[in-house]
């Protein structure tokens, strides 16, 4: 009797590779090859639209219609930028930051579309800077684009320095560099808790249109005032969040709590904007001063024109009373002619 030995293998059987997956694969590479260089033909394409001012910290692209508010960047640009860097110890941009003039043109001709109610933004991921403008607003760009500008190159450039740099701070340093802190400012955070301050700090403030309207000002007054306390201090904070905490840092920096930071700033510079302190100002007494002297001018001049008129209406007078009118002299009568009568 012969036995018949079976091998029997412990590798599977190969399956048949599916068609479809074949197809998937082959979809996808082709999909990988084709989006990149869409991606580059696209920003060649909207580089391509612009013209470029080259500067040392920031490169202006524009369109030939802006090359007035191209002017005005590249004028301000570099100044700007080592007079925000030596203020608070920076470092300075490396490397040219992009700035492009885009203004609002209902989606028309813009490479960065936006709402209607953005003059300006910021995106970190690409290190760019873009200028709406208020034109569609109906406002001048000129009069505005260097604010614009400056509230997004203190971003760029903070962001250069201190990648993780709070919300509040972030938003404060530009509002401050760029407008300043204004006395509508002060008189919209009178009354306000300091127990809401940390609130109005957090990241999520500055997303709602509710808390954003107070979240801003803060930010700004806040900032303004540690400008008011001195440099050095603003600059040994800035250095130390790199590596620290904002409450840490802030302690090292300054030897205070944030919280009885929040009621000096309450009580040393926001009382400043009340009615009272406003009209004892000297910014206040001059506003005041030059208002009497406006009303004194308006004054005098009603008077003025009263005195001419009474002047012109004596001269009326004296002009009728010299002037005696002549009464015509009457017609002599003729001669009553008879008939038969001759004539000599």
């Amino acid at each position: 009797m012969m036995v018949q030995l079976v091998s029997f293998s412990s590798k599977k059987p190969a399956r048949p590779v599916c068609k479809r997956r074949i197809l998937f694969s082959i979809l996808l590479v082709l999909c990988f090859i084709g989006v990149f260089p869409r991606q580059a033909s696209a920003t060649q394409a909207s580089n391509s639209t612009f013209l470029a001012s080259e500067n040392r910290y920031f490169t202006v692209y524009y369109r030939e219609e802006n090359v007035r508010l191209a002017a005005i960047l590249s004028a301000d640009s570099d100044s700007f930028a080592r007079r925000f860097c030596g203020e608070l110890g920076l470092r300075k941009p490396a490397r040219p930051i992009p700035v492009y003039i885009d203004p609002s043109n209902k989606g028309k001709s813009e490479v960065f579309p936006s709402p209607r109610w953005v003059n300006g933004f910021f995106e970190p991921g690409k290190r760019i800077i873009v200028i709406k403008t208020a034109r569609q607003l109906g406002r001048g760009a000129e009069s505005e684009i260097l604010t614009v500008f400056r509230h997004e190159a203190v971003h760029a450039i903070l962001h250069d320095n201190i990648p993780r740099i709070p919300r509040w701070l972030d938003e404060g340093l530009a509002q401050s560099f760029s407008r300043g802190f204004t006395i509508n400012d002060g008189r919209t955070l009178l009354g306000l808790p300091v127990k809401h301050f940390r609130q109005l700090m957090h990241e999520s403030a500055f997303q709602k249109e509710s808390t954003a309207k107070l979240a801003y000002p803060l930010s700004c007054g806040l900032v303004s005032y540690l400008r008011e306390l001195g440099r050095p201090p603003l600059t040994v904070f800035l250095k130390r969040l790199k590596n620290m905490d904002m409450e840490t840092a802030f302690d090292s920096a300054y030897g205070i709590h944030m919280s009885f930071f929040f009621y000096m700033f309450l009580e040393n510079y926001l009382s400043r904007y009340t009615l009272l302190n406003l009209i004892v100002s000297d910014e206040g007494l001059f506003g005041l001063m030059t208002l009497l002297a406006v009303v004194l001018l308006l004054v005098q001049k009603v008077r003025n024109r009263r005195k001419l008129r009474r002047l012109g209406e004596e001269d009326e007078e004296e002009y009728k009373v010299e002037v005696e009118v002549e009464p015509e002299p009457e017609p002599e009568p003729e001669a009553e002619f008879k008939f038969g009568q001759r004539d000599d």
